[in-house]
């Protein structure tokens, strides 16, 4: 594990248990559940979504809840000393393991196939 996500282990916790509690409401079984977050050049501004992979089928979590806003947010205050990141890949396996992803290129915010 890198040092930074090290140093964010609890924020990193608190936001997959977030994003579980998300798909949870959606009553779908799930075999995957994908978080992407990018934060502007100047990390006052984020776009996230959350997908759920059931089946065939890929789900968007229509409502994330400010719970996941409000973790998201914590994460990017940078008052830890870690590296500043631009955005965050986070997926979590029906076994509830979790691979988590930093970009730390600044220009990830303005991605277009972000929005695919």
């Amino acid at each position: 594990m890198s040092d930074t996500l090290l140093a964010l282990r609890d924020e990193l916790r608190a936001l997959s248990l977030e994003v579980l509690a998300a798909a949870a409401l959606t009553g779908q079984k799930w075999q995957t559940i994908e978080l992407d977050a990018r934060y502007s050049a100047d990390r006052t501004v984020f776009s996230h979504k959350v997908e759920i992979i059931a089946g065939k089928k890929k789900l968007s979590a229509k409502t994330i809840s400010t719970k996941i806003s409000e973790c998201l947010t914590t994460l990017v205050r940078n008052d830890r000393g870690v590296d500043p990141f631009f955005g965050i890949k986070m997926i979590i396996k029906a076994d509830k393991s979790v691979d988590v992803k930093l970009d730390y290129d600044p220009a990830c915010f303005e991605d277009p196939s972000f929005y695919d």
